[in-house]
């Protein structure tokens, strides 16, 4: 569910940059991610958005931080410090040079290419060396978990907090009203 579901007008004319915090917190539903764009009174122009999309592990969250369900005792932990945070990374002319590029992924009931829905991103896309225990059990390290198929339990679900930015350009001779809105699969948040 989005955070903010109403429309937001957040373009100007010239150029724009659209940035995200999201968070991978428990299972992957039979959905996509992303925004949704609209361009009201474009005055003949367009609103497009291109391929260079960046993406990179926000340092500002910990990610050794407990991420269970309702139905067990541990709550919900998030640890952000906004010293960590990059300054002005929202912003355009930020430096994004050391971030890497994002990955679309296909194979999915949207593109047409499975027939069967898949998870559109993998829950262990990207593991990152955390020190929490599992609940109830002992410590489980990246070396207990590479070769074993077990499922893990939820307070590793939660593993880490990506950052994402992307710019696009408004071209204006006119009145233009531009609005995002974030979509996000269940289980995400932003």
């Amino acid at each position: 569910m989005p955070r903010h579901p109403q429309s937001q007008r957040v373009f100007r004319s010239g150029w724009n940059c659209a940035a995200a915090a999201v968070n991978y917190t428990e299972g992957t539903e039979d959905t996509r991610g992303g925004f949704f764009a609209e361009l009201v009174d474009g005055g003949g122009e367009c609103l497009v958005t291109v391929e260079t999309w960046r993406i990179t592990e926000a340092d500002a969250w910990e990610s050794d931080t407990f991420e269970t369900s309702f139905s067990l005792v541990t709550t919900h932990q998030e640890h952000y410090d906004a010293r960590q945070a990059p300054d002005g990374w929202t912003e355009v002319g930020f430096d994004d040079g050391d971030w890497r590029s994002a990955v679309a992924v296909g194979g999915t009931h949207w593109d047409g290419t499975d027939a069967q829905s898949v998870s559109a991103v993998p829950r262990w896309n990207h593991l990152i060396e955390r020190n929490n225990p599992e609940i109830g059990t002992n410590q489980c390290t990246l070396d207990r978990i590479k070769g074993n198929s077990r499922q893990i339990r939820e307070p590793l679900f939660c593993n880490s907090r990506n950052v994402t930015r992307h710019y696009c350009i408004i071209e204006n001779s006119g009145l233009v009203t531009a609005s995002l809105f974030p979509i996000v699969p269940a289980g995400s948040g932003v």
